[in-house]
């Protein structure tokens, strides 16, 4: 029963980390298509 706890200790941040920067670089590339856009104009 430990070990699945800690398993689940170890996996979960680093999921949470992978979400957050998958936000971050979808936010990112988002915010660079309007800028372009506006650029364009």
């Amino acid at each position: 029963m430990s070990s699945v706890s800690s398993v689940v200790k170890y996996k979960f941040p680093f999921s949470k980390e992978v979400c957050r920067n998958k936000l971050k670089s979808h936010y990112f590339a988002h915010f660079s298509a309007k800028m372009n856009e506006t650029v364009q104009k």
